[in-house]
């Protein structure tokens, strides 16, 4: 599969981190998100519901970290690729995983993870 989807800095709150400040509040993440899927069905109709909505991706990931609180930057990486792969057309995501304000003691720009996941 060669056709792929990208939304890049999609820009998520979300409680996510070990300590116990970091379940407080929600904190900025930052995601970008490859899907691959066969575009050629929307390619010939130029119809949104033969492709994969982005609003969709938007209000699922949001939706799901609005409450939802987890630990660790692998466990939401891998929430996010199981929510893309809820849509049967997709046959692999790859998630790009950025958190903006990592409680560290030393200067850090972000900390992230990249997964690829296909479906089975």
């Amino acid at each position: 599969m060669k056709d792929r989807l990208l939304v890049n800095g999609i820009q998520v709150m979300a409680y996510c981190g070990c300590q116990p400040e970091e379940h407080e509040r929600r904190q900025p993440f930052e995601v970008d998100i490859e899907m691959r899927f066969d575009t050629r069905k929307a390619a010939a109709s130029d119809d949104l519901n033969d492709t994969i909505d982005y609003d969709w991706v938007l209000e699922e990931i949001n939706n799901y970290f609005k409450d939802n609180k987890i630990k660790l930057i692998e466990r939401m990486a891998q929430i996010i690729a199981d929510i893309i792969l809820s849509d049967e057309r997709i046959a692999k995501v790859k998630v790009a995983l950025r958190k903006l304000q990592p409680p560290v003691s030393y200067p850090l720009e972000y900390s992230g993870i990249i997964i690829t996941r296909t479906r089975d």
